[in-house]
Order: C-alpha cells, then sequence, then structure tokens
C-alpha cells in the first residue's frame, strides 16, 4: 500500500506477468523464482520478498535510494551482482538461513551501513561487495572467506571463526584498512601481513 510517505511491497508467493502499481516486472516461472525488476524506484523504502523466491536478481533494487531495510527470507539462496548497489539509505539486511553466494558489488555504495556482518554460512563473495560504502565501515567475516574472496579491505575488518595463522601479504595494499580485529585463536602472522 502506498501512504504518500512510504512505499511497501508485500508480494503474493504466485504472480503472473504483470507490473504491481507500476513497481517494477517482477521475474518468475510458476511459482516467484527471481526478484528483478526494481531498480531505479526511489520511492520504494521497505519491501518483503516472497518466501517462494531463491534469488534476488542482478541490479534487482539497484539505485532504490530511499530503502532503508529488506528481509531476506530462508529461501534465497543467491543474491546477484549489483543487486542494492547505490541503496545509500539502506542501514540494515535481515538475512534468513539460505544465503551462500554474494555477487559482485551486491552494496556498492550503499553508505547508510555502520556495520555488516557476513553470514557464516556464506561460501561465495563476489568482488567489491562493499565499494565505495561508508570509509568507516565494520565488516565482520570470517578469515576463511575472506581470503579467497575480492572483498575490497577497507574501513574495518573483524575477523571471526578460529584461524591459527594470518596468510603472507593477507592485508597487502590495503591502504584504506583501518583497523584489524583478531581472534584470539591466531597465533602466528605471514611475513607482511
Amino acid at each position: 500500500s502506498n501512504t504518500g510517505e512510504r512505499l511497501d511491497l508485500d508480494l503474493p508467493a504466485m504472480l503472473s506477468n504483470t507490473y504491481a502499481d507500476g513497481v517494477g516486472e517482477i521475474v518468475f516461472g510458476t511459482r516467484v523464482r527471481t526478484v528483478t525488476g526494481f531498480n531505479g524506484h526511489i520511492d520504494l523504502k521497505g519491501i518483503t520478498i516472497p518466501s517462494t523466491a531463491t534469488s534476488i536478481g542482478n541490479a534487482a533494487f539497484k539505485d532504490c535510494t530511499g530503502l532503508y531495510k529488506v528481509d531476506i527470507p530462508d529461501g534465497i539462496n543467491m543474491i546477484e551482482d549489483y543487486a542494492f548497489a547505490g541503496c545509500d539509505r539502506l542501514v540494515e539486511v535481515n538475512f534468513g538461513t539460505g544465503v551462500t553466494r554474494l555477487g559482485s558489488n551486491v552494496f556498492e555504495g550503499c553508505t547508510g551501513f555502520k556495520e555488516f556482518e557476513v553470514p557464516d554460512r556464506v561460501t561465495s563473495l563476489g568482488g567489491y561487495v562493499f565499494k565505495d560504502c561508508n570509509p568507516d565501515l565494520k565488516v565482520t567475516i570470517s578469515y576463511d572467506l575472506l581470503m579467497k574472496s575480492a572483498l575490497n579491505k577497507t574501513g574495518h575488518i573483524i575477523l571471526k571463526g578460529n584461524p591459527e595463522s594470518i596468510a603472507n601479504n593477507a592485508f597487502q595494499n590495503c591502504t584504506g584498512l583501518l583497523s584489524i580485529e583478531l581472534p584470539a585463536s591466531v597465533v602466528s602472522l605471514g611475513s607482511y601481513a
């Protein structure tokens, strides 16, 4: 419903190929599978993603500058490239239990984040997930995921998990990195870490 000040969408579990109040196109098969087509809708503030969806599509909510909170249902396993890029008022993302992959530049330009915790179940992280975000952003992430991703290492990094050592050159050339919080399990730092 559109209250003039706030536009909230509650997408039903089953839809036909239609437009929802001019908000955008919803892509699906016999059941909603991929949510996409809302990019550039500046009045969009909150969304409820259908439980039948399994992914949030490429640039699905890109440049939705009014969007401030997203609840990701358990069925979503992939958030594709640029899905929330440019959502500069986005301050809260609540992940369900299913997300295992975050595409490249997913939260690029989301300057509203102060802190962000990458869920433990995420096993694949695209490049530049937090590009051009708040330079003071605190990202909590597992060491293993951090080392195998192209995450721009800026702001503050809080490592979780139980790594015993930090690899050689782990944070080399991270000129924007302000601090690193290591877990108590770390007993060894590699050369030029």
